[in-house]
């Protein structure tokens, strides 16, 4: 039997509305550590997007560094740069790391590991993602022979509802975009690149561990398990993490509403909307003098977030769901097949 622990999309470095982060990605990072330790996996992988740019602050390294050294002392780590990273610059301690058991894989790579094969996927920059991922899993002619797949790629489900809540339009966007149908039967895919907690097939992401990247929540933040029993069967777990600050949205309140709320924590990070300048300009400071860690204090500019469908008129996205969203475009395209998310350009030409 073989554990491995799978973390992506950690974003060190990162500042949110000019907050630089540090405080918060060192306590996440320090509690994974203890639960790791709890857990006593074989290997750690590390799924691409250690840092949040090519050129991170020195506290993102340092906090990096002091990590993966921790890490080490559980068990080897392995690592692949994703889209955020620079190869270069995530590699450039593998002296060091040798000593500790520790490899940055800058190309594709198979490594043998207690009688399992595992194939490291580093993020690329390619004209065809599809054929650099069939260049990854082939090696003297023939398709390696892999058990699982470490990737930083956005693997399109086969099946259209295995979205789930997810909206597939962001997919097809991305330059890494790659067929579910491409994974050889029988591996199991530890991927990186979606903040999610989602997993279809045998493909598992383990979300961030961090609750919000890009300004934005992440639903169940964390990592992942995966267990390889003997037979060659395999069971993924997540393990969820508790930030120091939540981030709240709040969006559908009055000013004096939210001066009158109680229950708002004054301990966590907030973005509130407004429904009016004269509102801001009234309220503002003494929204924060109640609650000291808002981030963002504007007005909702109602106008510009609107969805629209050829067979229906324009509604305010605030009142439709991922899924409904993802229903309004496949009624613009005429279709449900996971093929339709790649017709996402002449949708957004046109206005919608």
């Amino acid at each position: 039997m073989m554990k491995i622990a799978h973390i992506s999309d950690i974003h060190l470095g990162i500042t949110m509305f000019g907050r630089a982060l540090e405080e918060d990605q060192r306590y996440i990072m320090n509690q994974i550590t203890e639960k790791l330790r709890g857990i006593r996996p074989d290997m750690i992988v590390v799924a691409g997007d250690v840092f949040h740019s090519t050129n991170p602050p020195a506290w993102g390294q340092t906090v990096w560094l002091e990590t993966v050294y921790a890490w080490s002392e559980i068990c080897p780590v392995r690592i692949i740069p994703g889209n955020h990273d620079s190869a270069a610059r995530l590699s450039s301690n593998q002296p060091f790391y040798n000593i500790r058991d520790i490899h940055v894989y800058t190309e594709p790579v198979i490594e043998t590991y207690d009688n399992h094969k595992i194939l490291f996927v580093p993020n690329k920059s390619c004209d065809s993602p599809e054929e650099y991922l069939r260049y990854a899993m082939e090696t003297d002619g023939g398709s390696v022979q892999c058990d699982v797949m470490v990737a930083h790629h956005n693997f399109i489900p086969t099946d259209p509802k295995a979205f789930k809540h997810l909206n597939p339009l962001m997919f097809s966007t991305s330059p890494s975009a790659v067929p579910e149908a491409l994974i050889p039967e029988g591996v199991f895919v530890l991927a990186g690149h979606i903040h999610v907690d989602w997993d279809f097939g045998n493909v598992a992401y383990s979300s961030s561990p961090l609750q919000y990247n890009f300004e934005k929540t992440v639903a169940n933040p964390g990592f992942g398990v995966l267990t390889i029993s003997n037979d060659g069967s395999f069971c993924y777990e997540r393990v969820e993490s508790e930030p120091l600050h939540k981030l709240v949205f709040i969006d559908r309140k009055t000013a004096p509403e939210i001066l009158a709320d109680d229950t708002l924590d004054p301990n966590s990070y907030y973005r509130i909307l407004l429904s009016s300048p004269e509102e801001l300009n009234d309220y503002g400071d003494r929204l924060r003098e109640k609650l000291p860690l808002i981030l963002s204090l504007g007005v909702e500019r109602k106008d510009v977030k609107v969805i629209a469908t050829a067979k229906a008129t324009a509604r305010d996205t605030h009142t439709l769901s991922f899924g409904e969203q993802v229903d309004a475009f496949c009624e613009y395209v005429g279709g449900d097949s996971p093929e339709i998310i790649y017709r996402h350009s002449d949708y957004l030409k046109e206005g919608h």
